[in-house]
């Protein structure tokens, strides 16, 4: 038997702290070889090296987010995936631990992280996304660019705020996942219903960008630009600051004393 690879998802709470402790505790006394990282988002985030050589299942939530986070982090995985938000820890314990015999020695899962950022934002379906570049221009945060090859990208993931999956609502593809979220299918259910879910997108359009979408979404994108020139007019500024102050020579333009 392969390894497990275990997300705690230690910033949400999505999955109750008895589930995953039940989890983690049958893994370990099960003897199954298995690693537990706390947040798969985080680690995609933040560019982190997720190890998958051996891993034939990983315990964490929808396969089709579970499937993206790992194309959004370059890896190729063809592990079966265990869906917490949905299946029961018996079923899971009973899809892994049969045939196991490792012997690793654990503690209880990371209790839900409270810090000044959650693991919130956009993963990317390709094998439904058109690159219609709608969220690129809805967004005004700079949190998506296009790659050289013309693919809408998730560049920027820290930039998204919070709670806000507004780029999901009007995506016309439903192609956007936001992991974090508890509403289906924007948080990575299976789509059951096409032609539903391209209706709703249509309402959301037109309640979110008005009968005037591409008048509104120019509006959107030089809002946006004139953000970004903003920023870098701040971090020049303070890069100027900094050099001046550990600059021992008095500035030309220096109030003299």
């Amino acid at each position: 038997m392969g390894k497990v690879l275990f997300c705690e998802c230690a910033y949400a709470d999505l999955i109750s702290s008895d589930l995953r402790r039940k989890i983690f505790r049958s893994l370990e006394s099960a003897g199954v070889e298995f690693a537990a990282v706390p947040d798969l988002c985080e680690m995609v985030a933040d560019g982190d090296k997720i190890i998958t050589d051996g891993v034939d299942k990983i315990i964490a939530c929808y396969p089709r987010t579970v499937e993206w986070l790992m194309d959004a982090a370059g890896v190729s995985c063809s592990a079966e995936i265990l869906n917490m938000r949905e299946m029961g820890a018996d079923e899971i314990i009973e899809r892994v631990t049969s045939g196991g015999s490792g012997n690793n020695a654990v503690s209880d899962p990371a209790e839900p992280v409270k810090g000044d950022w959650v693991p919130w934002f956009p993963v990317i379906d390709y094998s439904r996304c058109k690159s219609c570049r709608q969220c690129m221009e809805f967004c005004l945060f700079g949190v998506y660019e296009l790659s050289d090859d013309g693919r809408v990208v998730v560049a920027h993931p820290r930039n998204c705020k919070n709670n806000c999956p507004a780029c999901a609502r009007i995506c016309p593809e439903v192609a956007i996942i936001f992991p974090k979220l508890k509403e289906s299918p924007l948080n990575g259910d299976e789509i059951a219903d096409e032609n539903l879910e391209k209706a709703r997108v249509q309402i959301d359009v037109d309640k979110i960008l008005g009968s005037d979408v591409y008048s509104t979404l120019h509006e959107r994108k030089r809002k946006r630009q004139k953000r970004l020139i903003k920023q870098c007019d701040i971090e020049q500024a303070e890069a100027e600051r900094a050099a001046c102050a550990a600059c021992d020579v008095p500035c030309e333009n220096a109030p003299k004393k």
